[in-house]
């Protein structure tokens, strides 16, 4: 997983960055680097860990999974139905009845500002950016414009060709993210 998130610099940064002004960032980011991080650390202190993270998944268990809201589907021969019908149901019955289903867990918090993170790779990445949406400024077609100049005219002679960099992007989404994103 090191090795993957190594050659996925780029994508890596600017999830991270989102996380910190985005909530839906900030759970796609579970996924990346934070993943990463928990399982070095529980798997450098098992023991030490160990119940803290059952607490943990005992919490999100009752986030993901409640008892009164459930969809079943199921695909079996005729014959079988009422048999996968009612081991359905058996399994139903064991989901939490849960007051917070849907919620976003409370220890999911932004990881912070202004971190640098380390690794052993030569190429390194540096991400700016945030929510234009707090500003004021809602999403535009000409945006992507704005984009793509920025990219291959502007951050390209600046950065690239003048500053010797392996890179520079610049992107606009439209949920509000925005960010830039070089490879000095």
């Amino acid at each position: 997983m090191g090795q993957q998130l190594l050659f996925s610099g780029q994508t890596v940064a600017c999830t991270r960055l989102a996380s910190y002004f985005s909530t839906a960032a900030r759970v796609n980011e579970q996924d990346q680097f934070s993943y990463y991080e928990f399982l070095k650390e529980l798997s450098a202190d098992f023991a030490g860990r160990a119940e803290d993270t059952l607490a943990k998944l005992r919490q999100l268990l009752g986030i993901f999974f409640e008892s009164s809201k459930y969809l079943l589907a199921y695909s079996c021969e005729e014959s079988e139905r009422m048999l996968v019908l009612e081991q359905a149901l058996n399994f139903a019955a064991l989901l939490p009845q849960s007051a917070v289903a849907g919620k976003t867990p409370q220890f999911l918090e932004a990881p912070g500002e202004n971190e640098g993170i380390m690794t052993p790779g030569k190429v390194q990445y540096v991400a700016a950016g945030g929510d234009f949406h707090k500003f004021g400024y809602q999403f535009h077609g000409a945006m992507k414009v704005l984009e793509t100049i920025l990219r291959y005219e502007y951050l390209w002679t600046k950065i690239r060709v003048q500053g010797g960099a392996y890179g520079a992007t610049a992107r606009f989404d439209r949920n509000g993210t925005m960010f830039f994103c070089f490879l000095p």
